[in-house]
């Protein structure tokens, strides 16, 4: 994998992807997990000087757009943010303006997770301005649902507790369907530890007024399922299991089982191998800093026979999983 800090071209990307989306999602819940931010901002770096966030639009590079750029901008990679701090402040400057479609999941992440340099609580502004230009025949679904699926990449708990309180209120003034408000919890399940337990403790504490305004709760005790990986948010889904299972339909609460048992099986993948990610990445020097490096993807490193094998090692453990 790290021969990729110096690939540019969309094919060997395309391939690494899901096993580095994987491999975050699963490692974001540990202490060391800096490290790893750190390890993909490096290897996207010198990519993303040759696609960039806004750029030509044949296929390959759309393509890129969709998910290495992606890795680029959540990962940090100074370039990145800077590119979609300019596709932000052309929707403030102009609010008909409409960021590139492949381009969306990369910048809407970058301003919910990073502290792009631009208007306080435009994250809650830019969805509230989406219902106020125009009328709801009008709306631009799929725009909005890949932005609120792009809330989960959100650290801060006061956006996160605003986009729950969505769910549980029917606004006049925000038209948001049913669909849109479990695209909320979808999302934020998705999304970083943060949001995962921000949304398990908000379905807890509001259950009822929920499942009543979402007729489907089953997709998102899948999505939890899938991406929980610590025991205490696995112990808060089974609290939440326990106390409201009964009063789930059938096709629901075996998603709710369903979910508990892939927790399960995520802590138990966590136990047995992120130690040996934890030891790579820390003998191959990635430092754990929130800071980004500069663009251009940094210095090379020396592949030691050591490296070598733990690289080997991490692929063996994605094609393991998969």
């Amino acid at each position: 994998m790290q021969y990729l800090e110096r690939e540019t071209e969309y094919i060997p990307w395309s391939t690494a992807y899901n096993a580095l989306l994987h491999l975050d999602r699963m490692y974001s819940g540990q202490e060391g997990y800096s490290r790893f931010e750190t390890f993909v901002r490096t290897i996207t770096g010198c990519m993303y000087e040759n696609v960039r966030l806004v750029g030509p639009n044949d296929h390959i590079s759309r393509l890129h757009r969709g998910n290495t750029v992606y890795l680029a901008c959540y990962s940090g990679v100074q370039a990145c943010l800077g590119d979609a701090t300019t596709q932000i402040q052309a929707t403030i400057e102009n609010p008909s303006f409409k960021v590139p479609e492949e381009a969306q999941a990369a910048v809407f992440c970058a301003l919910h997770k990073h502290r792009l340099p631009v208007e306080p609580d435009y994250q809650m502004t830019w969805f509230e301005n989406q219902f106020s230009t125009q009328d709801s025949s009008e709306l631009d679904v799929e725009l909005i649902n890949r932005y609120l699926t792009s809330v989960g990449c959100s650290r801060n708990e006061t956006i996160l507790e605003y986009f729950l309180s969505l769910t549980n209120f029917n606004y006049p003034g925000l038209p948001i369907t049913a669909a849109m408000k479990n695209q909320i919890f979808v999302g934020l399940a998705n999304g970083g530890p943060t949001a995962r337990m921000a949304a398990l403790r908000y379905l807890n504490e509001h259950f009822s007024t929920v499942t009543y305004l979402l007729p489907n709760v089953g997709p998102i005790f899948t999505e939890l399922g899938n991406r929980i990986n610590v025991q205490s948010e696995r112990d808060l889904l089974q609290e939440i299991v326990t106390k409201y299972g009964h009063t789930l339909a059938a096709a629901a609460k075996d998603a709710a089982d369903q979910a508990l048992v892939q927790a399960y099986q995520n802590i138990r993948w966590m136990q047995k191998y992120a130690p040996t990610v934890t030891t790579w990445l820390t003998d191959a020097m990635y430092e754990g800093t929130t800071t980004p490096k500069p663009q251009g993807g940094g210095a090379g490193r020396t592949w030691s026979t050591h490296a070598l094998v733990a690289t080997g090692l991490v692929l063996i453990v994605v094609n393991t999983l998969a």
